[in-house]
């Protein structure tokens, strides 16, 4: 029924000497012959099918521009295809094929090549004379490296080599002046060459899922770069050239080594998305503030102690990753900091900061305090020197003024949340047994006088 329905297809575009054919999801095994009858055919879709050999009649459609055999069973790149010599576009992704043979190079013309998703291990030299090549498709492939004569690649804007065993990204790239996307994930890539920084129409840059150790200053020349993707790498710093990238919208370094945050990164205007989770990050620096564009600020799984204030500034921040961080908030709140809303978490890390502050001040003041100097003050006290003017109570005092604020601070209104409102309660908890402690201490004090 497929076949025939085909044929019937064929037939009516012979007859009325059509330009287009659709026989793709046909269930197909094969073209059928009667193909060479659509002379003035320019586009062929015979994708999604079950085809695993084109006949030679193919290559007498010499008016044909483009050709569709994607999702087929093919195992090898039919000859008849070299006669096609006004092609434009060739469409053989996932098939079966293992070699692109040097024939290849007869293409004069063909602007778009897509052979992702096949079984290829090798790139010949003859693909630089394709000079018409804008898009180059080549992933999920196994192909072990790139040929110098991709720097012939003149009007190449699109090179997509995902998921093959590229070990190395060659020099002549930095040749590619029209180039706009340069897709390597999911390689074996460990050096990033300094050439890259000469591709100044370069819009994309994925790198990820590579072996890839530290970024080129070079990079920061990308004036045009809007998209960069270095995650799941061996990273461990970022350069403060990157600050220049006045054009980046977002910046991936999540799964790396990296340590700081550079303050030049403040400086990236256009940038909505920051993603630096899973690293070993100790500390953000307050000009993140100054990205007033961001929407998502990602910090899950690293070393952070203290979040400046700064970022309240982020009023489009709609996604703040902080998790799995050493800040110092109490265990079921910090379970829960997936859920809180940007300004509701920020809101209740000013609050935790603004106690940690007091409570260190206070913890200071103790340790300087030592008990025997409490025990002689108390041995040399008159009636005019009361256990009320002594320090402990000065740091009891201190404590009951920072209840005083998360208090208020418990009770939502206008400015602050519900959600916020009960962290701030549970707060309360933990600094009220503190007191109490502390207050038992100072009964212990008196009862000497």
């Amino acid at each position: 029924m497929t076949r025939e329905e085909a044929v019937r297809r064929i037939k009516q575009v012979a007859k009325e000497k059509l330009i287009k054919l659709d026989l793709s999801r046909l269930n197909l095994k094969e073209l059928p012959s009667e193909i060479a009858k659509c002379t003035h055919l320019k586009e062929l879709d015979l994708r999604h099918n079950e085809i695993t050999s084109i006949p030679e009649a193919i290559g007498q459609l010499s008016h044909l521009i483009s050709l569709g055999l994607d999702n087929n069973e093919i195992p090898s790149i039919p000859e008849a295809v070299w006669q096609l010599s006004h092609l434009t576009g060739l469409g053989l992704s996932g098939n079966q094929i293992t070699s692109i043979p040097e024939a290849i190079g007869q293409l004069s013309h063909i602007i778009l090549l897509e052979l992702g998703c096949n079984q290829i291990t090798s790139i010949p030299e003859v693909i630089g004379q394709l000079s018409h090549l804008k898009f180059l498709e080549l992933s999920w492939n196994q192909i072990t490296s790139i040929p110098e004569a991709i720097g012939q690649l003149s009007n190449l804007a699109k090179l997509r080599l995902y998921d093959n065993k590229i070990t190395s990204i060659p020099k002549a790239i930095g040749q590619l002046a029209n180039l706009t996307t340069l897709a390597l994930t999911k390689n074996q890539i460990t050096v990033i060459p300094d050439v890259i920084g000469q591709l100044s129409n370069l819009t994309e840059l994925e790198l990820s899922n590579n072996r890839i150790t530290s970024i080129p200053e070079s990079l920061g020349q990308l004036s045009n770069l809007e998209w960069l993707d270095l995650s799941n790498n061996k990273i461990t710093s970022i350069p403060r050239s990157l600050g220049q990238l006045s054009n980046l919208e977002w910046l991936n370094l999540s799964n790396n080594k990296i340590t700081s945050i550079p303050r030049s990164l403040g400086q990236l205007s256009n940038l909505t998305k920051l993603e630096l989770s899973h690293n070993k990050i100790t500390s953000i620096p307050e000009a993140l503030g100054q990205l007033l564009c961001l929407t998502l600020l990602s910090l899950n799984n690293n070393a952070i102690t203290f979040v400046p204030k700064t970022l309240r500034s982020l009023e489009k921040l709609k996604t703040l990753g902080l998790g799995e961080n050493p800040l110092p908030i109490p265990p079921e709140i910090l379970q829960n900091i997936q859920s809180y809303k940007p300004g509701e978490l920020l809101t209740l890390l000013d609050f935790y900061f603004q106690t940690c502050d007091q409570f260190e001040e206070t913890a200071e003041t103790l340790n300087t305090s030592s008990q025997p100097q409490v025990t002689d003050k108390a041995m040399e006290a008159t009636e005019s020197v009361r256990p009320q003017t002594s320090q402990l109570r000065k740091d009891i005092a201190a404590l009951y003024a920072i209840n005083a604020r998360l208090a208020k601070a418990a009770e939502p209104d206008g400015s602050t949340s519900t959600k916020v409102a009960r962290a701030a309660l549970k707060a309360q908890t933990s600094l009220i047994a503190a007191i109490k402690a502390l207050e038992k201490m100072d009964d212990i004090v008196t009862s000497d006088y």
